[in-house]
């Protein structure tokens, strides 16, 4: 008998008290910055936007260590495998619903009883300054490092007030994508070693770049310029392209978790 229904719902309890600490001390955050910012302070929606990124990322990154303790309990990989994967699907759905509950709340809260107006920034126009940045360091190195940064926290932006539903997919893809990417590291280092591991991240990280860049153009939204050549993209390669990239980590940890030896 399958037990990766038992999995799934052990690691969305744990991961939910996780995240339900994560929003709070964020929505706590978010209080403090108002009180001394104003209206000057962006709003709650746009902090968890960027912090989830980091967030997800370093949780995908605990789970391989969670293996050895199902395993010695009766889960096979297999089981483990699609409990995590089913239970980081719905994590990455939980957060932006949350968070744009919370944020309706805010400004709401704001608008009619402080009569303050929050702002949020344009983050999908603000990728000129990091890519200048990076050829401080170096043209390939600067390059490599501006690329990595705009991923994580200059992510693709859909404002929920225009369309709440594309921005709540598009917000769910980004941190579920990143949790991928930890998960992939943590298992490729836990399989094959520190040297693997450093592959693995070079890896992960050409797959956050192409991922970022083709839900940029799917999305219409602006490009790093070294990559403006694929702007004209249509949707029937951008789309095809970015289910590729969300299923090639899914793969490679499946093939990583499957042969991951346990000491018992």
């Amino acid at each position: 008998m399958s037990n990766f229904p038992k999995v799934t719902a052990d690691m969305l309890r744990t991961q939910l008290h996780s995240t339900l600490g994560f929003l709070g001390v964020m929505l706590a955050i978010q209080i403090i910055r108002i009180i001394f910012g104003g209206s000057d302070v962006d709003g709650y929606y746009m902090s968890i936007l960027i912090a989830a990124n980091i967030y997800m990322f370093i949780i995908g990154m605990t789970f391989s260590t969670s293996l050895p303790h199902y395993v010695q309990n009766g889960v096979t990989r297999k089981d483990f495998f699609n409990g995590t994967l089913l239970a980081s699907i719905g994590m990455a759905v939980f957060i932006p619903v949350m968070t744009l509950a919370l944020s309706l709340l805010e400004r709401f809260i704001m608008g009619n009883i402080a009569n303050i107006q929050l702002g949020d920034s344009d983050i999908n126009t603000a990728l000129n300054a990091f890519e200048a940045s990076g050829h401080v360091i170096g043209d390939i190195i600067g390059s490599i490092v501006s690329h990595t940064v705009q991923a994580f926290i200059l992510t693709p932006y859909v404002d929920p007030a225009s369309n709440w539903f594309l921005a709540i997919g598009v917000f769910s893809l980004n941190i579920f994508m990143f949790y991928l990417l930890g998960w992939l590291i943590s298992a490729s280092f836990s399989r094959l070693g520190v040297g693997a591991g450093l592959a693995f991240i070079a890896l992960a990280i050409m797959i956050s770049i192409l991922g970022d860049t083709l839900q940029r153009v799917s999305l219409d939204l602006p490009v790093l310029n070294t990559f403006t050549m694929v702007e004209s993209l249509p949707l029937g390669v951008t789309i095809p392209g970015l289910l590729l990239v969300i299923l090639i980590p899914i793969w490679l940890i499946r093939l990583l978790t499957k042969r991951t030896p346990i000491k018992m």
